[in-house]
């Protein structure tokens, strides 16, 4: 075989791995949330180092998003496991947790990103400031997409923001330090309490 044929072999493996990587990139990020294998994709995506192979990061990075925005569903009915998540609340039902307790919950790695997304929809129905803070903060301390994306999708129901992509979480903790001074619940909020 000559050097020539052996060098197109060694570009086309190369290529092939880089290609396959970043589909388990994006398999990760879609199966198993993971904000950490995103970052990872979205970096090669636009690092100048993988001319020619971008692009296949480029389609995963969108095959991700659009997985995310189709929605995420939390099973109908699901609740909780609080005697399991917060042994020590002496809760014994979701209904029973305080706004902190809530908090702690959403902010527990260790919890399920099914407790995680209904504690971000549990704190979404508390009336106040503090609460649509804690959504923002937790679009940007989340190491789990389905998450971020429940929190996302939360606290712009419940406040209005429209920032179209909820992985830029960046423009999102933007807008709110611009706008919560001025914040008021939504009627749908405080007709319900």
């Amino acid at each position: 075989m000559d050097e020539e044929l052996r060098e197109e072999l060694r570009a086309a493996l190369l290529l092939l791995k880089k290609q396959t990587r970043f589909r388990m990139l994006a398999d990760k990020a879609i199966l198993e949330g993971s904000r950490a294998d995103f970052q990872e994709l979205e970096s090669e995506a636009f690092d100048p180092a993988n001319d020619g192979v971008h692009y296949t990061a480029l389609a995963e990075l969108t095959r991700v998003k659009m997985y995310f925005a189709s929605g995420i569903s939390i099973p109908p009915g699901y609740e909780i496991p609080v005697e399991e998540v917060l042994p020590d609340s002496g809760a014994k039902s979701e209904r029973e947790l305080t706004p902190d307790q809530v908090k702690a919950i959403l902010h527990q790695p260790d919890a399920s990103w099914q407790a995680r997304a209904r504690a971000a929809f549990l704190l979404s129905i508390v009336p106040g400031v503090e609460s649509a803070e804690e959504l923002a903060k937790a679009t940007h301390a989340t190491d789990n997409l389905m998450v971020l994306t429940a929190c996302d999708g939360f606290f712009s129901a419940r406040t209005g923001y429209r920032g179209g992509d909820p992985f830029k979480t960046g423009e999102l903790i933007k807008w709110w330090d611009a706008h919560k001074a001025d914040y008021k619940d939504p009627d749908w909020l405080t007709k319900a309490q």
